[in-house]
């Protein structure tokens, strides 16, 4: 039972983890004036990943079994641990141009 809790916790606090990080990232790294683009092309890519992900679960739990299940977890830790770097990079390399000034009309 003990184990149980100590999933939901981990399971919730990296559900919200992963909310706020999505919101930041998406958010915070997009220019003032792309703010549509890059929130198009943010919401394109996670319905990517939701669609190609159980495809892959399921080959990779199904045909390779507990190995699968490592592969699986070595991903996921994987893409976790970089996500920080990755963030901080993108952050670092940002274009420091204004935004640019829409034609009178």
């Amino acid at each position: 039972m003990a184990f149980l809790a100590v999933g939901v916790v981990l399971h919730t606090m990296g559900e919200l983890l992963y909310g706020a990080g999505t919101w930041a990232l998406s958010y915070e790294l997009a220019p003032d004036h792309a703010q549509g683009q890059y929130q198009g092309m943010f919401g394109l890519t996670s319905q990517l990943g939701i669609a190609i992900t159980p495809a892959i679960t399921a080959v990779l739990i199904v045909r390779y079994g507990w190995v699968g299940w490592g592969v699986l977890a070595a991903v996921m830790a994987t893409a976790g641990l970089a996500a920080p770097a990755v963030a901080r990079w993108a952050e670092r390399s940002r274009p420091d141009t204004p935004a640019p000034v829409p034609a009178a009309t």
